[in-house]
């Protein structure tokens, strides 16, 4: 996953994650000088992997869950830990991890470093400037950090933010639309961009997810690949692989996916959160790779 090529290129990677605090889409930064995609099919190739995890909130430690049982972060943290380090991804967005959590993996995780809840490798990025949005009215908000590859001319805005659950279809049109927006605005029309988190929205039951697609030129891992989608819940006591993904991973052209998985570290059956992650790694490598793909 090393190149020594030079990369002219502009790599957007939106992580959405649930974080505090924010200002208005509209007061984003300009678009930034962009390359279209065409020219940028004929360059090196580029390979990154990406992780989304939901890791249950802290703030639930006394709340008993539908196995029963308690599960207090004291006793699971060292499992998110290990589930990230398993897959060793280069980006990572995190959903409902407060401020202890994120502490806590801050100080875990060798070699990553963090802005909220969004976390990459330290040998690949270094962190330029960083910012917020509110999530209209939500008290969630869609944090980013610009990071700059080492080694390499391009650089990487990483998106984070996490949808509130049970939302029904117009206000997700809504929200799906607000994120599109603010990928546009902040990124441009033709930069590269990858959206990943826990939106809380099925592909089968609302046309949230195919706005992003459209509005904000996305695919996705199991278009690409021909997986199935499976729900990420596993309840704490095992996978359920029933049903369609709430957590996602979506990117624009160059990238295409290499696979896609849920990775379902445990240790004796007993799972670090009630999600498993989402996990794929990306490639500018392949057909096509000037378009988008529907």
């Amino acid at each position: 996953m090393r190149t020594t090529a030079l990369l002219s290129v502009r790599l957007i990677v939106l992580l959405l994650s649930g974080v505090l605090a924010g200002r208005p889409c509209g007061s984003a930064p300009g678009n930034a000088e962009t390359i279209p995609l065409t020219q940028r099919a004929s360059s090196p190739t580029l390979e990154l992997a990406v992780m989304s995890y939901n890791v249950r909130f802290q703030s639930m430690d006394n709340k008993v869950e539908r196995d029963g049982r308690l599960h207090p972060w004291d006793g699971r943290k060292a499992m998110v830990a290990a589930a990230i380090t398993q897959k060793n991804p280069d980006v990572v967005g995190l959903q409902e991890a407060q401020n202890g959590q994120r502490d806590y993996l801050a100080r875990t995780l060798k070699g990553y470093d963090f802005h909220a809840s969004i976390l990459w490798k330290q040998e690949k990025f270094t962190k330029g400037n960083r910012g917020a949005y509110p999530l209209l009215g939500t008290g969630r908000s869609l944090d980013w950090v610009q990071l700059q590859f080492r080694g390499l001319e391009g650089e990487v805005f990483v998106f984070n933010t996490h949808f509130p659950p049970a939302l029904k279809e117009p206000e997700k049109v809504k929200f799906c639309r607000f994120v599109a927006d603010c990928i546009q605005k902040t990124a441009g029309e033709s930069s590269w961009a990858i959206l990943t988190g826990d939106l809380n929205i099925h592909d089968n039951d609302s046309s949230g997810i195919q706005i992003l697609r459209e509005r904000a030129r996305l695919s996705d891992p199991w278009t690409d690949t021909g997986a199935s989608q499976h729900y990420t819940w596993n309840f704490w006591f095992q996978p359920t692989w029933s049903g369609s993904t709430v957590d996602w991973i979506l990117y624009r052209r160059p990238l295409r996916a290499v696979r896609v998985e849920r990775p379902a570290y445990n240790e004796q059956g007993q799972y670090p959160s009630d999600h498993l992650p989402v996990y794929a790694p990306l490639t500018t490598a392949g057909k096509d790779s000037g378009t988008i793909r529907r």
